[in-house]
């Protein structure tokens, strides 16, 4: 029987043993694989055309100039390459948020399936963002940098890695809301800390502008000012899918209230009443319970008139022999130093 091309996702209770992750593991880096590779022929088959697309991004007059022999054929193979990546960028995510799912309640996985379905958006809006805003004001304040000293000649491998690069970590840096929300959803972050640590989140936008492939302050801020944008939407989006998150459970004070009426095993539930109130027990019903819970398990009443005539009996046995000893007592007769019994004034012998 041939095996299946779509990995078996585990269950959230599911136990596997290391082989059997290590395996799924292949599996899925195999699917990804599978799937780059028709991408890349295709991206391929259209290499001129997407350098073409490129090009069109450098000011006019701009000679675009190979240096070596090799270097037309590894150039388009890169932007090949790169092409692949980003169509197949929804089955990457898709295999990579399936490995680790099983970590997570189903409920939780529901929601990041959501998050996995709007991240492949996000990237597009981020490389057209790249391509459309970013790129050719960028470009043109490099290419045209101290003009009149330098002739302007572009080397096509390092335009075109550059060019594809930029695209490509703008694409990924348009995830980010994407991070933070899956973050909030399994409990590592909240829209509360996020709100207090707004200061430092800003900072670590622009650090992350900084490692984008780019050297000018012009893409620099093109690239912090959406990032910071997304930052803030994050919180909102954070604060507004928290009370949706929590929906279930803002009628209860405690989540064990939640859980035990779910199990219909609610330990203050009050009693049924046709009328709609709730009886108090009383008294008496107390103390049936109460002996109820004092007699062992297996015990009858039978057993228990059993006993309780056998003390009876051990009482009456008690109080035969307590008499006894009080007639050997008054059978007991006084005598005089010589033996001789004592003869009262009635003349019976003293006892």
């Amino acid at each position: 029987m041939p095996r299946r091309l779509i990995p078996r996702r585990l269950a959230p209770d599911e136990q596997a043993t290391l082989v059997e992750h290590l395996g799924e593991l292949r599996h899925r880096i195999l699917v990804c694989v599978i799937a780059i590779v028709p991408a890349f022929i295709f991206s391929y088959a259209v290499h001129d055309r997407l350098i073409r697309t490129l090009k069109n991004l450098l000011p006019d007059g701009t000679e675009f100039v190979t240096l070596g022999v090799t270097e037309p054929f590894t150039t388009s193979v890169k932007v090949s390459m790169y092409a692949a990546l980003g169509l197949c960028l929804p089955i990457l995510v898709w295999q990579i948020w399936a490995f680790f799912a099983p970590a997570l309640d189903r409920k939780t996985q529901r929601a990041l399936t959501a998050f996995v379905v709007l991240a492949t958006g996000l990237f597009a809006g981020g490389v057209a963002f790249g391509y459309f805003v970013i790129l050719p004001r960028a470009l043109e304040f490099l290419v045209g940098y101290d003009g009149d000293l330098y002739t302007e000649q572009v080397r096509a491998s390092y335009f075109l890695s550059f060019v594809t690069l930029m695209l490509f970590a703008t694409g990924v840096a348009f995830m980010m809301p994407i991070f933070i929300l899956g973050l909030v959803r399994i409990g590592v972050l909240s829209s509360a800390t996020l709100r207090r640590n707004r200061r430092i989140g800003i900072v670590a936008m622009l650090c992350f502008a900084i490692l984008l492939p780019t050297v000018d302050p012009v893409s620099l801020v093109l690239e912090t000012v959406p990032l910071i944008v997304l930052f803030e939407l994050s919180i909102w989006l954070s604060a507004i899918m928290e009370k949706r998150w929590d929906a279930p459970y803002a009628p209860y004070d405690d989540l064990d209230d939640w859980d035990d009426e779910r199990a219909g095993t609610d330990p203050v539930a009050p009693y049924d009443d046709p009328e709609g109130a709730a009886d108090e027990p009383g008294d008496e019903d107390w103390e049936d319970e109460l002996d109820e819970l004092d007699e062992p398990a297996g015990w009858d009443d039978d057993e228990d008139d059993e006993v309780e005539d056998d003390s009876d009996n051990d009482n009456d046995d008690e109080v035969d022999e307590v008499e006894d000893d009080e007639v050997d007592d008054d059978d007991e007769v006084e005598v005089d130093a010589g033996g001789e019994p004592v003869e009262t004034d009635e003349g019976q012998p003293s006892r």
